[in-house]
């Protein structure tokens, strides 16, 4: 018996079955919300997409107002908006629509994924009555002036179980969704705390400039080893946003995780 023929072709199939391991891609998913129809979120939409994209996302659902009526509205916009309405709609972001995507998701989304949540809307406080205790809430406002608050949202969300969730919550009062949301592996990130507004305009707010960084904007990476971490986004974002760089607003982000060592380019 030729034991080193045969201890060579084992190690020729452990080899190439560990190179098979490490460069399967990781699969990667995005969930993007907003329920209204101005034009900064749609600029805001785009420039996630094309980060998405250039970082070989799988899937990217978009739940968007423009999809009521979306060929209508975009024979009769102005010439900016209909350049900037360049990626695919799913669906209306209303909560049916949304609880039909989570039930796609839940199949797809493994425990070896990437999945990212960005939330580029309105957002309330509100005022509730839980099991006979008065509580504030965070909401987002879905097309159609349908709230949903931060609890609703992560029992919509609880069927998704990713290795790693990166969720970004670009709206007002949206500290509270972070809070929720950036415990064990997600990472969230809040353009404002619970109690205040979060202030934008076209190509200037905290989802933009977050995004921008993730699309590929170099400047971003000052540790300069050629990536973009989630911490280096925040940073990238926090130099370039208006109303971050005054103080009148406080970005934050929520997590265990370290986000500096965090990527959505794997």
């Amino acid at each position: 018996m030729n034991i080193g023929k045969h201890l060579k072709r084992g190690l020729l199939v452990l080899s190439a079955a560990l190179a098979l391991q490490f460069y399967t891609k990781q699969e990667k998913y995005a969930l993007v919300i907003n329920g209204d129809d101005s034009i900064k979120y749609s600029i805001n939409i785009s420039q996630a997409y094309e980060a998405f994209f250039k970082n070989g996302f799988d899937k990217v659902y978009i739940l968007d107002s423009k999809y009521e009526n979306n060929f209508d509205k975009l024979l009769n916009a102005n010439f900016e908006d209909f350049l900037v309405t360049n990626y695919p709609i799913y669906g209306t972001a209303k909560r049916k629509t949304l609880e039909e995507v989570i039930n796609k998701l839940k199949n797809e989304v493994d425990k070896d994924a990437l999945f990212f949540l960005y939330v580029t809307d309105h957002g309330n406080r509100i005022d509730e009555e839980i099991a006979g205790e008065r509580i504030e809430l965070s909401t987002i406002t879905l097309y159609g002036e349908e709230d949903t608050t931060e609890e609703e949202l992560f029992e919509i969300l609880k069927p998704i179980k990713p290795k790693i969730g990166v969720y970004l919550f670009d709206q007002c009062y949206s500290g509270g969704f972070a809070v929720q949301f950036g415990h064990g592996n997600v990472i969230a990130i809040a353009s404002a705390v619970a109690e205040k507004s979060s202030y934008s305009f076209d190509r200037n707010s905290v989802g933009y400039f977050f995004m921008k960084a993730l699309a590929g904007d170099m400047v971003a990476d000052s540790d300069e080893n050629g990536r973009i971490s989630i911490k280096e986004a925040f940073d990238y974002m926090m130099r370039r946003h208006t109303y971050s760089i005054d103080g009148d607003q406080k970005p934050f982000i929520n997590s265990e995780l370290d986000p500096s060592k965090v990527y959505i380019d794997e």
